[in-house]
């Protein structure tokens, strides 16, 4: 099992520590059919690889976790080309083997401040 972040595009619902073992277990918690992945520093972040595609785009931007990869990767909500949306699975980088490694601990921490909310 791997212990990871589920960042819910509803920002109405927690940010949560969840544990996960394998493709299956990541479909479902991303609630997607298409999964891809994103990394910045020591953090995977696994997301909806359709989800801009879907009709509901726009009301599924994930703000939490635009503001975690800007904060990681040094980058500014102006510099995201598009909104990532959907919910957002994270945990750490994939380690000699390729399995998934869990989240690192200062990154349960993290404190958000951005919100969908607020008009992104």
């Amino acid at each position: 099992m791997t212990k990871g972040l589920l960042i819910p595009f509803d920002d109405s619902l927690p940010v949560q520590e969840v544990e996960f073992n394998g493709l299956d277990d990541m479909y479902r918690l991303t609630e997607c059919q298409m999964i891809d992945r994103m990394v910045a520093k020591d953090v995977t972040f696994w997301f909806d690889d359709e989800g801009l595609l879907r009709s509901d785009a726009g009301q599924r931007i994930n703000a939490r976790a635009m503001e975690l990869f800007a904060s990681l990767t040094g980058h500014s909500l102006q510099d995201f080309a598009v909104p990532l949306v959907g919910n957002y699975l994270l945990d750490g980088p994939c380690d000699d083997e390729g399995n998934e490694t869990d989240i690192p601990e200062r990154i349960k921490d993290f404190h958000y401040t951005w919100t969908a909310r607020a008009g992104l």
